[in-house]
């Protein structure tokens, strides 16, 4: 994590820092259907795992594609990577490659994890 030294300008990590978790992903219409699906697992997942103080989907369509926001909240970076471990292993359980899914259908992503500043 840096230090508050090491962010431009006046800012500073937060007094009770957390980590946003902030996916972007542009689908094509016709896989919608199977892509909210894994999004809905995914979703409910977060909301029961004891790190994760907030989880939100936003979407929206235009033409023949759908634009999907996903933001989720952690106590700490550590409680995301250990999050991200257990969900690769229950994919892993169920056969399921989220690169190959998403591959498969034209859909894209993009990943960013966030620290929350003070000012």
């Amino acid at each position: 994590m840096p230090h508050s030294s090491a962010l431009p300008g006046n800012f500073h990590l937060a007094d009770r820092p957390t980590v946003f978790r902030i996916d972007r992903f542009t689908c094509p219409r016709i896989h919608w259907p199977a892509f909210s699906e894994k999004l809905a697992f995914i979703d409910e997942e977060l909301q029961q795992h004891p790190d994760c103080l907030l989880t939100r989907v936003a979407m929206t369509e235009r033409d023949d594609l759908v634009y999907v926001v996903t933001l989720a909240e952690w106590i700490s970076r550590d409680a995301l990577l250990s999050a991200k471990r257990e969900m690769a292993a229950a994919y892993a359980d169920k056969g399921f490659d989220p690169q190959a899914f998403m591959a498969e259908r034209g859909i894209t992503g993009e990943f960013a994890t966030f620290d929350t500043i003070g000012f």
